[in-house]
This record gives structure tokens, C-alpha cells and sequence, in this order.
């Protein structure tokens, strides 16, 4: 009886303080909320200790994966060569506009009025523009039917180690890489005109913020792009999903139907789908067959006029 109290105290106050991650799976904590693992999801029979085992075995074969390409041949050559050297020079790209030049006129204010009705004009025919284009992009020209958005997670999904796992800040491409699928996917949303018009969204929920901010100016998706001049929409911070997938809303008035979600924790694909989102569950990382499955899913249902949220993927996607 006093073990069974202590345990239940022990519960009680994790739950509460919200104490996340292996010591939570072994002691049997469970608060979806703050943990960082997948260690949130009970396993039918409330048996703890076997999701701990099944963890600890994903990220076995997580490390097997990772191992066998330790510099993904998919990078720039600049890049591998970087990091055969050591590490990858990091830079924050910085954007820069031009301000058209107005003709000069003896009367200032009214030039001035003029110019910004004229600016106004052409800031709603340029978001009309921006609207049309993307809704005739939701086709390609191979008949696919195209999200309007795709959303990527980045702990074991864009990138491998996950963040709660390392001591100090990690640097990119020594302590930290990118999955050679992650790095494929972005890579071709950001250059193939086939996307043009769909926008790309982050949605994380580490407890290290400031360092998953600083590797989306450190890993590099081309030659002069950073992973973070490709991403239109951000949600980095620890929390339910939910409230990430409000924001990315609310933001881009894209509604949740027309977005695609990868992530390699069923907690958050669960909560996920039931907002009209599909999404592709990818334990193991981002893989090329995930990519490709997560695509011809979107297309096939939305084609056929299944607007329904929707979990696909697993593990039998991945190569032995």
C-alpha cells in the first residue's frame, strides 16, 4: 500500500508540473500537454514500461537510419564539403525592397496622396492576384490536386536528433542534421514551379525554442536559401498542436482541409486530423515513400470530394 502511494503521488505531481520525456513513459505520467516524447500516448492496458521499451526501440532503429548516411548525398556540394570540414558557415538572409521612383511635382501632398491610393490599388490587386494564382495552382497540370499548405514538424521529423535529447546547443551538421528526405521536400517546394502559390508552415512544440529558430538560419534547402527563407508560416513552442494549427490559420486563411501535416508523433496526428487536416504519420523521420504517400493521399481523397481529416503512414513505409 505504500508503494502504491508513493507512485500515485509520484503521478500526481508530474502530471501536474508537467515533467515530460523517458522518466514520464518509466513512472507512468502522462500529460499530452507539455511531453516532449510520445511517451503521452497510453498504450491499451495503461502498461508504461512497454511504451517505454517500444520508445527506446524507435530510436534504435532511428540511429540504424541515420548511420547509414551520416552526410546525405542530396546536400549542396559546398555544403557536404562544409561539413566534411567541420561544420557549415551559417547566414541570415536578409531581404531587401525597392521603393519605385515618383516623378517630382510642385505640389508635394497631393503627390503624396496620389501615391498612396495608387499603392493601395495595387497592393489589393496584388492579393487578388496572389488568391487566383493560388487557387488555380490547388491543380497541376497533371491533374493532381495540390494543398495549399504543408506543414512540417522538425524533432525526428525534419530533422534528427530531437532538441530535449542534447546537453547544449546544437550546431547544424555536427551535433544536429536534416533527413535527406526533409531536405528533398523542401528543396522541391521551393524551386519546382509545380508549387508555386502553396505555402509552408512549422509546427513545433520543443522546449528549445531559441535553437530551433537559430538552425532554420543554419541548415541550408539550396545554394542562397536557408530552411528558413522557404517558410512562410512558424509555430515553435511547447503546447498542443491545436493551438499551432489555430495560428497557422487564423494567419494564412487557409483552411484546414486544404493542408497536409507530417509528424512523427500520433498524439499530435490525432488531434491534428480531427481539425479536416491530413496527416501523414512518419515515426522514423521524413522519408522519400512518406513524402510521395502524403501527396497522392491529399489528391486522391480531396479528388474525389473527401474533405475529412485523416491519419496516414507508419512504419511499413520505411525500407528494413
Amino acid at each position: 500500500l505504500g508503494v502504491f502511494a508513493v507512485s500515485c503521488v509520484g503521478m500526481s505531481l508530474m502530471s501536474k508540473y508537467g515533467l515530460g520525456g523517458e522518466l514520464a513513459a518509466v513512472l507512468g505520467a502522462h500529460n499530452p500537454e507539455t511531453c516532449a516524447d510520445t511517451c503521452c500516448i497510453p498504450p491499451a492496458g495503461g502498461d508504461y514500461f512497454e511504451r517505454a521499451a517500444a520508445i527506446k526501440a524507435a530510436r534504435e532503429k532511428r540511429k540504424q537510419l541515420n548511420q547509414a548516411s551520416p552526410i546525405p548525398t542530396s546536400l549542396p556540394d559546398s555544403t557536404r564539403k562544409n561539413m566534411q570540414q567541420g561544420g557549415t558557415k551559417t547566414s541570415d538572409q536578409k531581404s531587401s525592397g525597392k521603393t519605385p521612383n515618383n516623378k517630382k511635382s510642385g505640389n508635394a501632398k497631393k503627390k503624396s496622396a496620389q501615391s498612396t491610393n495608387i499603392s493601395a490599388n495595387s497592393a489589393d490587386s496584388a492579393s487578388v492576384e496572389t488568391k487566383e494564382r493560388t487557387e488555380n495552382r490547388s491543380l497541376s497540370e497533371s491533374g493532381e490536386v495540390l494543398p495549399e499548405m504543408i506543414v512540417f514538424d522538425l524533432d525526428n521529423t525534419v530533422w534528427t536528433p530531437e532538441l530535449y535529447e542534447l546537453y547544449k546547443r546544437p550546431v547544424a551538421y555536427k551535433d544536429i542534421d536534416m533527413f535527406p528526405a526533409a531536405l528533398n521536400a523542401l528543396k522541391e517546394l521551393a524551386t519546382d514551379k509545380k508549387w508555386e502559390g502553396v505555402r509552408i508552415g512549422l509546427a513545433s512544440r520543443t522546449g528549445e525554442v531559441q535553437w530551433a529558430h537559430r538552425l532554420l538560419k543554419e541548415f541550408k534547402v539550396t545554394e542562397s536559401q536557408m530552411i528558413q527563407d522557404v517558410i512562410d508560416f512558424k509555430q515553435i513552442y511547447p503546447g498542443s498542436k491545436l493551438k499551432h494549427f489555430k495560428h497557422l490559420h487564423e494567419d494564412s486563411k487557409i483552411d484546414y482541409s486544404k493542408m497536409i501535416f507530417f509528424d512523427d508523433d500520433t498524439w499530435n496526428t490525432r488531434e491534428v486530423s480531427k481539425l479536416g487536416v491530413l496527416c501523414v504519420y512518419c515515426p522514423y523521420g521524413m522519408s522519400e515513400e512518406i513524402w510521395k504517400l502524403g501527396i497522392s493521399e491529399y489528391s486522391n481523397r480531396r479528388s474525389k470530394g473527401d474533405f475529412e481529416g485523416a491519419t496516414v503512414g507508419g512504419s511499413k513505409y520505411y525500407d528494413d
